[in-house]
Order: structure tokens, then sequence, then C-alpha cells
């Protein structure tokens, strides 16, 4: 949603990209009912949720010219990411999922034992960072409102500096109270920042997309059958 545009860009110029996803998106109950048509869910239903939104991100991002292969999935916890930073940082205090695990269910997990904790986090991405060894790392914005997103802000902001690594950062916003403006499906009409969030030092950066990048990531996004339901 924040990187669509840029990522299909980038692709066409040759770049090596890498996709992570650190959460399936396995805890969207108000979906999970969608998709069931029924209030009753189970911890499984919550993992065969994950697979379909898996398998929606790699249909997605083929869509902007990516292959499988370049998407990571990290596997942890939808929802959890805030708790790990803040409270479940140790091995030995791990996170209750809703799929009834303390570790990853899914086989395809970059770490397939990883424990939902801040420091299995954190391994995660520095083996990524270091074994991909990138130029240019975006993730998402401190300000975001959603617990995941900001928390995953600070997961890869204190990796990059505690470890040191020389990379250009940049951060995409999605979840802003009352923003976009107007809250409308409006392409061509510019995506300006929050008012809120100007004069706060922050250096904002327009990446144009052209009228056939905006119809390709709206095509892209089509591919969230389980998002769009509701």
């Amino acid at each position: 949603l924040g990187l669509g545009g840029l990522i299909y860009n980038e692709n066409k110029t040759g770049k090596n990209i890498k996709v992570v996803t650190v959460t399936n998106g396995d805890g969207f109950t108000k979906a999970l009912k969608a998709i069931k048509n029924t209030g009753d869910i189970k911890p499984n239903d919550y993992i065969r949720l994950g697979l379909l939104r898996q398998q929606e991100t790699i249909n997605a991002v083929q869509k902007l010219g990516s292959s499988p292969e370049d998407v990571v999935f990290l596997g942890y916890a939808d929802g959890s990411l805030s708790s790990l930073w803040a409270e479940n940082w140790d091995y030995e205090k791990p996170f209750f999922g809703l799929t009834g695990n303390t570790t990853t269910p899914y086989a395809n997990s970059f770490n397939p034992k990883a424990v939902y904790c801040g420091k299995s986090l954190m391994a995660d991405l520095k083996s990524i960072i270091e074994d991909f060894s990138p130029t240019d790392i975006f993730y998402p914005d401190a300000n975001d409102r959603h617990r995941d997103h900001w928390a995953l802000s600070c997961f890869v902001k204190y990796t990059i500096e505690l470890y040191g690594y020389n990379v250009n950062e940049y951060s995409y916003l999605v979840h802003y109270p009352q923003w976009p403006k107007p809250l409308a499906l409006m392409p061509f009409a510019g995506l300006y920042p929050p008012e809120a969030l100007e004069g706060f030092g922050i250096l904002w950066h327009k990446c144009p997309l052209s009228s056939k990048v905006i119809l390709t990531k709206f095509l892209s996004l089509r591919k969230y059958k389980t998002q769009l339901r509701l």
C-alpha cells in the first residue's frame, strides 16, 4: 500500500528488491468472520487466513514485477509487534497469538522456529539485512498509528542503529487520523503529508507515478481479496 508504485518502478530499472512481510495478517477477526460467514472462529482458522494472506501478497508483488522468491515471510503474530517491543522481549516471555501459538506455525517462515518475542524478531531482521546487504531500507513511519506499524519502525530503526548498518533509510505512512484528505479514491489529486506533522524536521519525498503505474498498483491491491470483502 505504501510502496507499490516504487517497487514497480524500481523493478523496471533492474533493481534487486526484497519484500519482508513481518506478520501474515492472520489476526484480522473481522475479515475472517466475513470469509467464514460465521462467528465460530477457531485457532486453525487464523492460520488458514494467514496462508491466504501470504498468497495474496505473492500475487500482489508479482503484479509489481517481483517474483515469489523476492518475498520473505517472518510469520510473527498479527497485532503483536507493540507487545514484542514493550513487554514480550525475551525468549522466556513470548507473546500468545490468536493462532494458539507462541512460535510461528508457518513452515515457510524465514526462521521456522521463530519465537514470538522481540529478540527473535530483531535477530531475523539482522540476518536478513546482513544476507541481502541492502543499500536502501524502506519501513513504516514511527508516526503511523497502527500498533504493528510503529512498533516495526522501532525494531528496524533500532537494528540499523545497534549494528551500524550503512544504508539509506526511508519511511512511509499509512495510518494517520483524518489522512489522507480527502478520504476518497483520488489517485491524481496528489498525496500530501498530514498538516500535524509539518514543521517537525521531517524531510518528505515525492515519488511521482505515471497513470500506467497507478493502474498497476491498483490491480496489485485488488489481489488482497480477503481485505476487499470488507
